[in-house]
């Protein structure tokens, strides 16, 4: 994660938030109604995981796995944004049928 220190983020602060094997791969972020982010990344081994900050620097955040490995590469392509009532939402791809999947997060963790 990236906090920008300026608007034009000329300059910004950098801290590894989940560094367990090769994680980061094809990322959506967004703000919450908390004023936090919330990321959604896959994982080498094919796990799709969901990050909430837990400060407005982001420097510690609060990893879960939203899905198992052998997602394949649907689980690769994601997306994040906050519903209405500061809920996440993520769509993603299940390659077990092609199909587009869109799960509300009520808690880190919980579907």
């Amino acid at each position: 994660m990236l906090h920008c220190s300026n608007a034009a983020c000329t300059s910004g602060a950098a801290t590894s938030l989940d560094t367990a094997g090769n994680v980061g791969v094809r990322t959506s972020i967004t703000i919450g109604a908390d004023g936090l982010g919330g990321v959604t990344y896959s994982t080498t081994n094919l796990y799709l995981k969901a990050l909430h900050c837990n400060n407005l620097a982001c420097t510690s955040g609060t990893a879960v796995t939203f899905s198992a490995g052998g997602m394949g590469e649907g689980s690769m392509s994601s997306s994040i944004t906050m519903g209405a009532d500061g809920h996440p939402l993520i769509s993603y791809i299940d390659p077990s049928d092609n199909s587009l999947k869109v799960a509300k997060l009520l808690g880190l963790g919980q579907r």
